[in-house]
C-alpha cells in the first residue's frame, strides 16, 4: 500500500477512490485486464480502527463492496483495502483488508483541481 500510495503521489494523483458500482466494475476490469489478481485502493482505518477513509480526499466512502466475512482486521495487522480481482470462491470485485505491506498492483487517479465549474 504504501509503494503504491507513494507512486501515485510522484504522478500527482491518489490511489482509486471507488464510488460506486459502475466504477467498482470498471477498476475491475482494469486489473482483469493487467493479470492482477488483487489491487490496492485508496481506503484505510490508520486513525481509527473500522472507521474506514479515503487516504487522498479523507471522505468516508458512500458505497462498499465488502468481500463477505470483511472488514475483519484479522491478527490486528490490516489497515488497508484490496480489491480481489477473481477467485475460485466468487469473490470478483469485492473489498477486504489486509496487511498493508503486501504488494499488490494498483490503480492512481488524479483528480482536476483546475476544472472551472459551468452555470
Amino acid at each position: 500500500f504504501f509503494e503504491a500510495w507513494d507512486a501515485c503521489k510522484i504522478a500527482d494523483s491518489n490511489l482509486v477512490e471507488v464510488n460506486d458500482e459502475v466504477e467498482n466494475t470498471f477498476i475491475r476490469g482494469m486489473g482483469q485486464n493487467h493479470g492482477s489478481d488483487d489491487l490496492w485502493m485508496g481506503l484505510e482505518d490508520f486513525v481509527v480502527e473500522g472507521e474506514y477513509t479515503f487516504a487522498g480526499s479523507k471522505t468516508q466512502p458512500e458505497y462498499t463492496h465488502w468481500m463477505p466475512g470483511d472488514p475483519n482486521d484479522y491478527g490486528h495487522k490490516e489497515d488497508c483495502v484490496a480489491m480481489k480481482i477473481e477467485n475460485s470462491q466468487g469473490d470478483t470485485g469485492t473489498w477486504y483488508d489486509f496487511n498493508c505491506e503486501a504488494k499488490f498492483a494498483f490503480v492512481c487517479e488524479r483528480v482536476d483541481s483546475q476544472t472551472e465549474p459551468i452555470g
